[in-house]
């Protein structure tokens, strides 16, 4: 099938991710609308819905308050955060009548920036001007002063925008109303802390908003991690129709996925930046991709221009199986009888490939074990070939729809048995390796090791289908516990007793292969396996 032709193709306006409050009664996007139309201002699709759901309200007693307490947007540069910013400043300054706004980034430059557009905007506009009192624009007093006195003082005024430089300190004493917080990606716990105050004054007589917006983070992004780790929890839990528990988050993200979305593809591009093709022409894309090598490794590319972030975990976050039960499962004298399942695993960029197994043990618990783990991916098809020569075993198994695939081939040549998991197996393999660890009688074991554990701590879960998968593109390879997965799945397909082997036939080649054990130069620890 061709693909469609780059200048054939239109930014997408539904985000990948998107995480609504839940108790909304009605919606005050239309003064936005007002100020945009009055502004000559055109939104996108996508910045109408996160305004939208960003400004829905709730009936309350005593008339109604904001529905969310916190509203992000994380997407790639140049597609039009910082309108929605604006826009909700100006609302909240000329039409809901809040009396403080902070308009924070990290850069003094993008301060500035927001608030020459913002004077622009109020100077074009005879409306807006006549209520303004004055602009500042000394250094670090860049601010939008309304007419607006404090009851029975003519000269003070109580409704101000103002413009702030993050610094740890800044923002320690505000009492406002809204807080945005521009660049969230590098925002610190240090900043929240000194921002959020401005908002808890308010909590209990007014009606305190935090808006957020950035691109797609790093290692050190601690508050943006944190608002897509609970969102993305939030939506899990949603889609197996558990109640909500977070019913003040509004989040909006257009992020590719890198388990199914191909980085040099323009579809890609169209699909997480809603600009595409409308501010952001697909020559400019292209040349970012030629210019940041993505063809040989995309992941700057990735983060700069399709939302893909790179966060840390939060304190207190646990493991995708909890530590506790992962640990509990620890039996170092552990082995299996009969025949056993391997499995293989390669990274999404084939930096490195991992080899694990599964059997089943003397009580009928599954043993798991990562055997081995290294760079590259060719050498696997030798410790394959050695493995399932030396050990009675049920086969390989294989996702021919992941980055594995690649082994296919060579496997069957050399007369290696494999297991063709298919796409529902991919989810149902996690979903019981999750629940052998998690049940009242767990059901699992493993030796340990630094690699299994290793994978344990780094992997991550997406969405697939419905349900939940194991992530391949995480920061640290989680490949061996991807493959233990395959492997402790690969038993119960196999549906024979335990003792039955299925070896490949052998040959002079396989035989001379499983006479020689492959050198260890990965991070495997010798001490944790039986193979």
């Amino acid at each position: 099938m061709l693909l469609e032709s780059p200048l054939e193709l239109l930014g997408s306006q539904t985000p990948t991710h998107q995480l609504v409050a839940p108790d909304v009664d009605f919606s005050d996007v239309a003064a936005v609308l007002d100020i945009a139309d009055g502004l000559g201002i055109e939104l996108d699709e996508y910045q109408h819905d996160h305004l939208t759901h960003g400004l829905g309200r709730r009936f309350t007693d005593s008339g109604s308050r904001w529905a969310a307490y916190e509203v992000a947007i994380e997407l790639a540069r140049q597609n039009g955060k910082s309108v929605i910013f604006e826009l909700r400043a100006l609302a909240g300054l000329f039409v809901f009548r809040e009396e403080l706004i902070v308009y924070s980034a990290h850069k003094g430059e993008t301060a500035m920036q927001a608030y020459n557009r913002m004077v622009g905007y109020v100077t074009s506009d005879p409306e807006l001007r006549r209520e303004v009192w004055k602009m500042p624009a000394a250094n670090g007093k860049e601010a939008i002063i309304l007419k607006t006195p404090r009851p029975g003082k003519q000269d003070d005024f109580i409704q101000v925008l103002k413009f702030r430089t993050r610094t740890a300190g800044g923002g320690r004493g505000l009492t406002g109303d809204c807080v945005i917080i521009d660049e969230v990606q590098d925002a610190t716990d240090d900043h929240l802390a000194a921002l959020m105050p401005a908002l808890a004054a308010r909590s209990m007589t007014g009606d305190p908003q935090i808006w957020y917006g950035g691109s797609a983070g790093n290692r050190k992004s601690t508050v943006l991690g944190r608002l897509v780790t609970r969102t993305e929890k939030e939506l899990e839990r949603r889609a197996k129709g558990q109640p909500a528990a977070e019913r003040r988050l509004v989040m909006t993200r257009f992020a590719a996925d890198l388990d199914v979305d191909d980085p040099a593809d323009p579809r890609v591009w169209a699909k997480v930046n809603p600009a595409y093709n409308r501010r952001i022409s697909p020559d400019y894309i292209q040349t970012e991709y030629t210019a940041m090598n993505a063809a040989l490794d995309p992941t700057r590319f990735a983060a700069e221009r399709l939302g893909v972030g790179d966060y840390p975990r939060t304190e207190g976050e646990d493991w995708v199986i909890p530590r506790r039960r992962f640990e509990a499962a620890e039996d170092l004298k552990s082995t299996t009888v009969g025949a056993v399942a391997f499995a293989v695993e390669v990274r999404m960029d084939r930096s490195a490939t991992s080899i694990s197994a599964a059997g089943f043990r003397q009580d009928g618990r599954k043993h798991l074990e990562a055997i081995d783990e290294d760079e590259g991916v060719t050498w696997a098809v030798t410790e394959l070939v050695r493995l399932t020569t030396k050990h009675d075993n049920i086969g390989v198994a294989i996702d021919p729809g992941g980055p594995a695939n690649v082994l296919i081939g060579p496997l069957r040549n050399a007369g290696v048995p494999m297991i063709m998991l298919k796409t529902a197996d991919v989810t149902t393999a996690w979903g019981k390796l999750y629940d052998g660890f998690m049940g009242d009688q767990p059901n699992i074991r493993h030796r340990g090791g630094l690699v299994l554990t290793a994978a344990v701590a780094a992997a991550q879960t997406r969405p697939l289908q419905g349900s939940v998968t194991l992530k391949r593109a995480t920061p640290e390879n989680s490949s061996s516990l991807i493959a233990a997965a395959w492997a402790a799945h690969a038993l119960d397909l196999a549906a024979k007793p335990a003792g039955v082997s299925r070896v490949g036939s052998p040959n002079a080649d396989r035989a001379a292969a499983a006479q020689r054990r492959r050198p260890r130069q990965g991070g495997f620890d010798p001490r944790s396996s039986q193979f």
